[in-house]
């Protein structure tokens, strides 16, 4: 049975830490020993703090302490996220699962380790993106936004200018008052003679000024015209 147990522990693809109650590392399998960068014999009989950058190495006796008296966990039989030091003194993420066992009467704690470092990554990545995406649509937000209130201003100045036009044609008794764009398109006419003559000034609107200026010519209407 013994054999077949440290058969499952040397062979578990997590990291496996067992240590005293006061901390002292008892065994430790070999992805432990990869993921800090150690061979065993550096290990063995040090106490588990070796492992720790701080503020928790410092921390450490006493939350074992602490557990021992009041036998609130703060991590055993919990799990937690924590940083792992390895000999190098690079830190790496780790998600830490710790259970409470006796052996001969003597408490013992098993840390079962698992690496966090890409799956960390991928999250950092996608952060990115999400981070990326959402500045992307509020730019496109402020953008449509900004069309918005550009396309509000035209008509705005629009309605003001065809107010304009009106009152214009309406003081202009006789003749006919054109406003043309830079293409000389009719984009508002008014007028007496037009009215005389049975047309609606809204069916010259959108169409060229030259394509009737010889109609107008041949009728001899009086007219005045605004160009923008």
């Amino acid at each position: 049975m013994q054999t077949r147990y440290q058969s499952i522990f040397e062979t578990s693809i997590d990291g496996i830490i067992l240590i005293t109650d006061r901390g002292v590392i008892e065994d430790i399998n070999k992805s432990a020993l990869e993921l800090f960068g150690y061979e065993k014999d550096e290990l063995m009989g040090q106490n588990i703090k070796i492992l720790m950058p701080e503020p928790h190495r410092s921390d450490h006796p006493g939350h074992l302490k602490r557990y021992k008296e009041t036998r609130k966990a703060r991590i055993i039989g919990i799990g937690r996220e924590l940083e792992g030091m390895r000999k190098d003194k690079t830190l790496f993420p780790f998600q830490l699962a710790v259970s409470e066992f006796e052996s001969s009467g003597q408490v013992f704690y098993a840390g079962a380790i698992r690496d966090l470092t890409e799956k960390k990554m991928q999250e950092k990545i996608i952060e990115g993106y999400s981070e990326e995406l959402e500045q992307r649509v509020l730019d496109r937000t402020k953008k449509l936004e900004q069309e918005i209130q550009l396309r509000e201003s035209v008509q705005k100045a629009l309605m003001e200018s065809t107010r304009l036009f009106e009152t214009i044609a309406q003081n202009f008794p006789n003749g006919t008052i054109y406003v043309l764009d830079k293409k000389l398109k009719i984009i508002y006419v008014e007028g007496s003679d037009l009215r005389k003559r049975g047309i609606n000034p809204g069916s010259l609107r959108g169409k060229n000024y030259l394509f009737n200026a010889s109609i107008h010519q041949k009728k001899n209407w009086n007219q005045n015209f605004w160009m923008f």
